[in-house]
């Protein structure tokens, strides 16, 4: 499963496929879970995208998932404090300022 495609795109549907083979899985596993935790699942999916690449080294990997997962992580995250900022910077362990300045780059306001 690829959720960063060879041509370096990230598709919804691609995504939206990722994440229902997780969904339901917690952010970490407990012994004797057999549910992968956020950071084996993060593991499979770049490993996955690297073999896909073959002998093509992908460039700017790390700002392509970055840009992936931040847009949706901070709308969840606003969606879960109500819109209240200062909460939501909280949530996530930044500052208010890069909260805003990530709203405006990702086109969040409402």
């Amino acid at each position: 499963m690829v959720v960063i495609n060879a041509d370096g795109l990230v598709h919804q549907h691609e995504l939206l496929s990722a994440l229902a083979l997780f969904e339901g899985n917690t952010l970490s596993s407990s012994p004797g879970q057999q549910e992968p935790c956020l950071d084996e699942f993060v593991r499979n999916v770049v490993r996955q995208y690297l073999d896909d690449m073959g002998d093509i080294d992908p460039d700017n990997l790390h700002a392509l998932i970055m840009q992936a997962v931040e847009e949706p992580l901070i709308a969840t995250v606003l969606e879960h404090a109500k819109g209240n900022q200062s909460r939501a910077a909280a949530i996530l362990g930044i500052t208010r300022t890069t909260l805003r300045n990530r709203i405006k780059r990702y086109q969040l306001e409402n």
